[in-house]
């Protein structure tokens, strides 16, 4: 997905929305323009501001039948989760490729957790539990990373690699410094960018009965690096 920079009127400082006291000045008066987004010419929404009347693309292919889309059909609607990593699973324990790689992002605004939860409400069918994404820590969006390659039977994990550095301006993609997925910590800041998504539950013949609805990962934009944590000092000298 290719996102607008940002530009928006949109400046006044949320309620309730978590801030951190190692936030400089300037990515404070960048967080309403990210928190309060809206870009209906381009489709680009922070979860808080989703228009309604959405619908499931039917114009756009196969490859786009299960995308949520604008009013119009064939465009998907790109949504916007600001917030800290609690969790990412790029890869696994012995630091092989994960076939389907997985983030959690906890928003700085718990309305935007409400706002995810009214998502899957909405647009699942029949009306889906939250717990499948929208989680107590957070928002939880993943991606499937495998592809077929010529002369292999079997598809091949592939590095996610659209990871980007967005600390000092978010533009577009082709102007932004990219990172890799290990260069993310839990703690950052970031502006994880996705689709809503569903997939079939209940099949009736060839008439689709049921379908639950998932955020499925396009990008994430790194807006500021959380501290290391200091060691704890054990050693501690006593004269009693």
């Amino acid at each position: 997905m290719v996102s607008s920079p940002v530009d928006s009127n949109e400046d006044s400082f949320p309620e309730n929305c978590t801030t951190r006291d190692y936030f400089e000045p300037a990515l404070l008066q960048r967080l309403p323009k990210f928190l309060n987004f809206s870009d209906p010419e381009r489709g680009v929404y922070s979860l808080g501001q989703i228009p309604p009347d959405l619908t499931w693309s039917e114009k756009a292919g196969p490859t786009r039948a299960n995308v949520l889309c604008r009013p119009e059909g064939d465009k998907p609607l790109v949504i916007w989760i600001v917030g800290e990593l609690a969790r990412t699973w790029f890869y696994d324990k012995e630091g092989a490729l994960q076939e389907k790689v997985n983030v959690t992002v906890t928003p700085l605004r718990p309305s935007d957790l409400d706002a995810g939860r009214e998502l899957a409400r909405t647009y699942s069918r029949p009306i889906q539990s939250h717990d499948d994404f929208v989680r107590m820590d957070g928002i939880y969006a993943s991606r499937w990373q495998t592809e077929q390659e010529r002369g292999r039977r079997g598809k091949t994990a592939m590095p996610f690699t659209r990871v980007f550095d967005a600390t000092k301006k978010l533009s577009s993609k082709a102007d932004m410094k990219k990172l890799h997925a290990e260069d993310l910590k839990n703690g950052d800041l970031v502006l994880m960018e996705t689709i809503l998504v569903r997939y079939f539950t209940a099949v009736e013949g060839r008439v689709t009965k049921d379908w639950n609805v998932r955020f499925e990962l396009e990008s994430i934009c790194l807006l500021c690096r959380a501290p290391a944590q200091a060691a704890v000092d054990v050693n501690v000298d006593y004269s009693l």
